[in-house]
């Protein structure tokens, strides 16, 4: 596909990187549709990949603002917490309502079905956060960057109870 960087090769990293993307230094990727300027928001392959197989999913509210920074999703692994920071303030358009029955679509196409929400921004571009080309994302990646699990695991998954 050419589309893609990534693999990055098996010397490196074997994470795919989608060119024509933009990226956070946390993982996050960002689709901006030019015409509506509506961005689309996900987590990178190689933050998946960290992060472990996903198990439950929450996202926020079509129609809620969000500041800068401000979580657009929790995403829950057996690895991980992790919080999903909005890299732009903005209003949540559509948030992707496969991800309640099938989490597994964020580690199996992430830069697919795997997308978790859209967001209109209050401006554009956005301020306060450096967004990376892919290029730039992929060295940021191979140099050991800063992607790392978010946190520790929950206690018990969502939906169950402790043992009494």
């Amino acid at each position: 596909m050419s589309g893609e960087i990534g693999p990055v090769g098996a010397d490196r990293l074997p994470y795919e990187i989608r060119a024509g993307l933009l990226y956070t230094e946390q993982g996050v990727w960002l689709a901006r549709d030019p015409a509506t300027g509506i961005v689309r928001l996900g987590l990178s392959d190689a933050r998946q990949c960290a992060d472990g197989p996903a198990t439950f999913v929450e996202l926020p509210e079509p129609g809620m603002s969000l500041a800068t920074g401000e979580e657009c999703a929790d995403v829950e692994t057996p690895a991980a917490n992790v919080s999903v920071p909005a890299p732009f303030s903005g209003t949540v358009l559509a948030v992707n309502g496969c991800l309640a029955s099938a989490p597994e679509l964020i580690n199996l196409e992430p830069y697919g079905k795997g997308w978790l929400v859209e967001i209109k921004p209050d401006r554009w571009p956005i301020t306060g956060c450096q967004l990376l080309s892919a290029p730039a994302y992929s060295e940021l990646v191979c140099s050991g960057g800063p992607i790392k699990p978010a946190g520790p695991p929950a206690p018990y998954p969502r939906g169950a109870h402790p043992s009494p």
